[in-house]
């Protein structure tokens, strides 16, 4: 029978349930897909706890309807806001010259898992960005090799126990259990930026309703990572202020138009308000000049962000664009031209899912498929696949 595994992606404004079953080749088979919107959460929490209780269990009910199939074990995407990544080295000594083993790679790893500062987290994923073997040998593959000393600079992605404590409350009041967290950019990174990309080192920015996550990954780890507290939420605001709308027109308007598009004081945006017979005409230059405001703001915060992550980034080191704001046309364009880098933006295959908002939850699911199929492989071929290139 093949791998079976559910997973809940919690954004900040859906939470989207998945069930799938592993490929007989490579990827997944999607058996079910749920996706409800919610109010999402802020500083201080949930901004509604009860809503947020209704929402899971109606997308874990329905995904299981449509998969025919009960499940009792869910993984959890964690989203940007709660995930923190540290970039450590840690070091072990031999005494003496001999062939190095799978024990030694985890030994290695657990020495470096010392945050006593981050108490309030996590280990979610360890992953190495390379090996120095005797002081000298840079490698990804150390087993096997003869050595008195071995160390590495370890990517450790931590999740924040309180956000796992409180999903974990509300799915067990539903009968479920967590079975494992995915932190969700690097989910998404590993299913969609390409292995050459990432090698080469890459940026994932996901631009969310309430937050953008800006994230470095080097190889299958991650160097960088932070959120910041603006997304497409402010743009609509920004919009239903000074167009003095309510957020439904906004939201409308910000969808009709064309981020960087040069437009003349003659264009209008036509709208249709829900329960009215009159088309409201809008100044398309208004609407463009809020919007470009708030998208160079954005853009600035992540040429800040970038500058402050300590890591070499020439230019050729692209950007991979994802969340729901980076569906909204041009923006790509936009932020290629404001950023002086290129940018890709991700789109699922997905025919059913095709949209860069739903990536985050592709990658969870397929993640967690991975690490159940390595749950039932020799330990062995398990450590030679992390290391594969």
């Amino acid at each position: 029978m093949r791998q079976t595994a559910a997973a809940i992606d919690i954004g900040t404004s859906k939470v989207v349930c998945m069930i799938a079953e592993k490929g007989v080749y490579d990827g997944f088979n999607l058996l079910g897909i749920s996706v409800n919107e919610y109010a999402g959460y802020d500083r201080s929490g949930w901004l509604e706890p009860r809503e947020l209780k209704y929402t899971i269990s109606s997308v874990l009910r329905e995904a299981e309807k449509q998969a025919g199939r009960r499940l009792r074990r869910v993984h959890v995407g964690v989203p940007g806001d709660f995930t923190e990544v540290i970039l450590k080295k840690a070091s072990l000594s031999f005494g003496k010259a001999r062939r190095i083993t799978q024990d030694d790679v985890e030994l290695l790893f657990k020495r470096g898992e010392n945050f006593s500062a981050m108490r309030d987290y996590s280990v979610a994923h360890r992953c190495p960005i390379h090996f120095l073997v005797n002081g000298e040998r840079k490698t990804m593959d150390p087993l096997n090799m003869m050595a008195s000393e071995l160390s590495a600079m370890v990517s450790y992605v931590l999740v924040n126990k309180g956000f796992m404590r409180s999903v974990g409350a509300l799915m067990e009041s539903e009968g479920y259990v967590i079975d494992s967290a995915v932190a969700s950019p690097l989910a998404q990174a590993l299913a969609f930026i390409p292995a050459e990309m990432r090698d080469r080192t890459s940026i994932l920015v996901d631009i969310g309703n309430r937050s953008t996550s800006i994230s470095v990954l080097k190889g299958d780890g991650m160097l960088y990572h932070n959120s910041v507290r603006i997304g497409g939420l402010h743009i609509t605001r920004d919009l239903a202020m000074l167009m003095h709308v309510d957020d439904e027109i906004a939201e409308q308007l910000k969808r009709r138009a064309v981020y960087g598009l040069s437009v003349s004081r003659d264009d209008v945006y036509e709208l249709l308000p829900k329960g009215s017979s009159r088309i409201q005409s809008f100044s398309a230059m208004k609407v463009q000049e809020i919007i470009n405001a708030r998208v160079d703001e954005i853009c600035d915060i992540i040429k800040k962000e970038l500058e402050q992550s300590g890591c070499i980034l020439p230019e050729y080191v692209e950007i991979w664009l994802t969340g729901g704001t980076s569906g909204m046309r041009g923006i790509r364009e936009f932020m290629q031209k404001r950023l002086n880098r290129g940018v890709s933006l991700i789109q699922p295959k997905s025919t059913r899912l095709n949209k860069p908002e739903y990536s985050s939850a592709l990658g969870v699911i397929d993640l967690a498929l991975d690490n159940i199929t390595q749950e039932e492989v020799p330990l062995l071929e398990q450590i030679k696949q992390i290391f594969k290139k």
